[in-house]
């Protein structure tokens, strides 16, 4: 089987059997495709069946050296190990050859928060005489005074 037969067999399975969306495919396929390209432009283009952990290593050693960021690199690692477990478990092939492939560490980042003054600012701005804008300034006192998320804040329980 072809490259491109095994493509078309995967974006199916990602479509029909795990139902992803459309984006997450189209960015799996675009990913084993570039594979494909460089398998076909540095390994004299070896098959589906025959490419092995250290291309799939040269492969992502040669896209790392163009400065792509470790969220990208990190997606490509997701891409093959999806791609080579669907080969695995489709019996086209023996071994995964993206089973030991290591992600990049991914830095930790913080949510960005409004200031102790941009809080008063809003809570100033509501109209406290009516109900809604009593609520209003209760969620926005609840929501930085205890430092939650809108979403905890939704599934409280009274």
């Amino acid at each position: 089987m072809t490259w491109e037969e095994k493509i078309n067999d995967f974006y199916h399975y990602l479509k029909f059997e795990k139902q992803f969306s459309e984006n997450t495919i189209d960015a799996y396929i675009r990913d084993i495709e570039k594979l494909q390209h460089f398998s076909k432009e540095y390994l004299d283009n070896i098959g589906v069946d025959k490419i092995s952990y250290e291309n799939l290593q040269e492969f992502i050693f040669q896209l790392s050296k163009k400065k792509y960021s470790e969220r990208t690199q990190s997606r490509w690692i997701s891409s093959f190990k999806g791609f080579f477990k669907y080969l695995l478990e489709d019996e086209f092939r023996e071994d995964n050859p993206a089973a030991l492939l290591e992600a990049p560490k991914l830095g930790l980042y913080l949510p960005d928060t409004l200031s102790f003054d941009e809080i008063l600012d809003m809570i100033k701005a509501l109209d406290e005489e009516s109900d809604l804008g009593m609520r209003n300034k209760c969620i926005l006192e609840v929501l930085y005074g205890c430092g939650l998320r809108v979403s905890e804040l939704i599934e409280l329980k009274i």
